[in-house]
């Protein structure tokens, strides 16, 4: 930074080359794919509630309610395992896919 403020650089900074949108939109679309998953399971097992709500209730007031096997029918319980499957995978799945494009461009 000194030597860009002096003047005396043998040249132009390197800018790195830009990642193209197309990249940019997939790379952020495989990057949501267990979020999306985990939310359509949930969705799928809002039938199962015992307590007769929405599967939307779980979204703003409940704190965890929906994680537990007791909220649901026995017939759920595949699903429910599969709901603790998917919210664990969600934040290794996004560092795993967003950590290599952090120093990239969008361009």
């Amino acid at each position: 930074m000194l030597a860009l403020v002096r003047g005396n650089s043998p040249g132009p900074p390197h800018r790195p080359q830009p990642i193209s949108r197309p990249l940019f939109a997939l790379i952020t679309a495989v990057a949501l794919a267990p979020i999306m998953v985990h939310l359509y399971v949930r969705y799928r097992l809002g039938p199962y509630r015992l307590d007769g709500k929405p599967w939307t209730v779980s979204l703003t007031s409940e704190f965890y309610t929906f994680m537990r096997f007791g909220t649901y029918t026995r017939q759920a319980e595949s699903l429910v395992i599969l709901l603790w499957v998917t919210l664990g995978a969600c934040v290794p799945w996004v560092l795993l896919i967003v950590y290599p494009i952090r120093d990239v461009p969008i361009g």
